[in-house]
């Protein structure tokens, strides 16, 4: 197997963790500010991108880097995975290794390892480990660490990053790449949590910093964040019945009523823009917030 690993590494990165003694390629792009650490981090890994910004920004950056300069295709690999700088791997670089050997014994187009400490998001609780199973199958990853096949990361990931230019923090992609997986390979994507093989979240997740509010103002803007969640599909104790599992169809894990729900709330900020920027009374400005606050209140 041909497999990479890119992490969008701080000052203060885990990664070194696995950077040793391992069998998949390790790119890095430091974000960090230390010279000194820029310089130990690029000794360990066979590509490294000094950067600065989002983890989502820099992946499309490194995209477009890797297009310029030739790099090698990314559907060259067999994986790609993602994972952030703050999650620890008991095993080092053998637990990655695992993660993509149960993979390709399950078929997974995309998958994550499982988290195992309570430092999960809010609403991903289907990522969280069980330890009564090897896998689970899922509707969709976290962006937390997810991993795609190299085919779904260059034919997927890259071109939603490139016609949505605006994502940076990632919220809001997961239902995306997935649907858009099932385009490129007629037939739905196989995604899943792998509970054999687990990550600490060493950082609780908190609400409140700057990511995090862009965060929900990228899924604001994209209804089927709010109408095709993460759940469990199906549980499984071993490998054989992980790959003859038969996913559903997209369409078949859409909420579309929470989507048009959240459509509504779409439409009603519109109003409120449309009327703060026309040239009417202050009144009806005020009546259309009124009517939007109630609305998103009776929601």
């Amino acid at each position: 197997m041909k497999n990479l690993v890119i992490v969008m590494a701080g000052d203060d990165s885990l990664h070194e963790h696995y950077a040793s003694e391992r069998d998949f390629e390790l790119w890095v792009c430091h974000w960090g500010r230390d010279a000194g650490t820029a310089a130990r981090f690029r000794q360990t890994c066979d590509r490294f991108f000094p950067m600065q910004g989002q983890k989502w920004a820099l992946v499309r950056e490194l995209g477009r880097i890797a297009r310029e300069q030739r790099l090698p295709a990314f559907s060259s690999y067999d994986y790609v995975f993602l994972p952030d700088d703050d999650l620890e791997f008991p095993g080092g670089a053998t637990d990655i290794a695992r993660a993509f050997a149960l993979a390709r014994d399950i078929g997974a187009d995309i998958f994550q390892p499982a988290v195992a400490n309570e430092n999960f998001s809010p609403g991903w609780e289907h990522t969280h480990r069980l330890y009564d199973a090897v896998c689970h199958a899922t509707s969709v990853v976290e962006i937390m660490m997810p991993c795609y096949s190299g085919e779904i990361f260059e034919r997927c990931v890259l071109p939603l990053l490139h016609i949505h230019g605006y994502i940076t923090v990632g919220w809001g992609l997961e239902p995306l790449i997935a649907r858009f997986a099932e385009v490129i390979q007629h037939r739905p994507a196989r995604s899943f949590v792998l509970d054999e093989i687990a990550a600490i979240h060493s950082r609780a997740v908190g609400a409140g910093t700057s990511s995090y509010s862009v965060g929900k103002d990228e899924a604001f803007l994209i209804p089927y964040s709010r109408g095709m969640h993460g759940k469990d599909l199906s549980r499984f104790r071993n490998r054989t019945d992980a790959m003859a599992f038969v996913f559903p169809a997209a369409d078949e894990l859409v909420d579309s009523r929470s989507v048009e729900k959240h459509l509504t709330r779409v439409r009603g900020a519109r109003r409120i823009h449309d009327a703060r920027t026309s040239r009417g009374p202050g009144s009806f400005i005020l009546k259309q917030f009124q009517k939007f606050a109630a609305r998103v209140i009776r929601d």
